[in-house]
Order: structure tokens, then sequence, then C-alpha cells
């Protein structure tokens, strides 16, 4: 129900990617989906900076289906979102992969290559290649404490 109400919330980019509208979206739609997730940090105001990031973003998308969600988040508008996982202004166009429960986030880094499709989906290959998949979905793990067993301290 939280999520259809999020999502209600939210305008579509594409079929399958989101743009998301503010913080509180992005913790109901993006944290507390058991779902993994690419997020690409934009901001309206550097357009020659990401448009060719949101481009390659959309062709990923088509390229991977729907094994994973994906959500374009302006960082002036998730502006509390932004600074808890330090996207700053500056940094983008930035991608987050959240393949855990746990508050924290991957960033993808291209390593200077460019931003194309093909190297964010091999990127993303490796990046959740030990989530688990449910119904063709990969799933967020969910991090443990204290489970490896008695010779843990």
């Amino acid at each position: 129900m939280l999520f259809l109400l999020a999502s209600l919330r939210i305008g579509h980019v594409s079929s399958e990617v989101l743009t998301i509208e503010s913080d509180t979206d992005f913790e109901a739609v993006v944290l507390q989906d058991p779902a993994c997730w690419v997020v690409l940090f934009t901001s309206a105001t550097r357009p020659e900076k990401v448009e060719p990031a949101v481009a390659a973003f959309h062709e990923l998308e088509q390229r991977v289906g729907e094994d994973l969600r994906f959500g374009i988040a302006d960082v002036d508008k998730v502006k509390a979102v932004s600074s808890e996982f330090n996207v700053r202004k500056r940094m983008v166009p930035r991608f987050l992969a959240f393949k855990s429960r746990a508050r924290q986030a991957d960033v993808l880094a291209l390593g200077g290559s460019e931003m194309g499709a093909a190297t964010l989906h091999d990127l993303l290959k490796d990046v959740f290649a030990e989530n688990e998949r449910a119904t063709h979905v990969c799933q967020k793990k969910i991090l443990a404490i204290g489970a490896g067993g008695p010779d843990e301290l």
C-alpha cells in the first residue's frame, strides 16, 4: 500500500525509470523496497553534465529489464537523501546502487570510462552478482550482525 501511494506521487521518466520528487518518496520507494535499486542523481542546473548520463540510464533500463529498479533524483529535490549519501551538486551525475536493506549505497565508479549503457550494464552485473533473485527481480541483502558463528568477536 505504501509503495502504491508513493508511486502516485512520483513522475515517470519512461516506462520503468521513476523520477523521485522528494525525500519522502525516496524513503518510501527506494529504501523501503525489498528490490535492488540503481539511482541516478542529477541536477536541473547542470543539464550539460547530466543529459548523456540520463540517456545512458534509459538505455540501460531497457537492457536490464525487470531485474533492477531504476530511479532518477535531482539533488535539489532530495536534499536530505543527497546529504545522507554524500551526493553534492558538483558530483552529478552520480550513480548509486542500493543492494542491501541497510541505509547504505555503493557508488558506481566508472573509472574515467565513458558513461555508456554497455559500460554501466557490465558494472551492474558485478555489483549485484551476489544478490538473490525472487521472481526474476534482484532482492536487497539483509545484513546480519554476528552471523559469523562463535569465532566472531
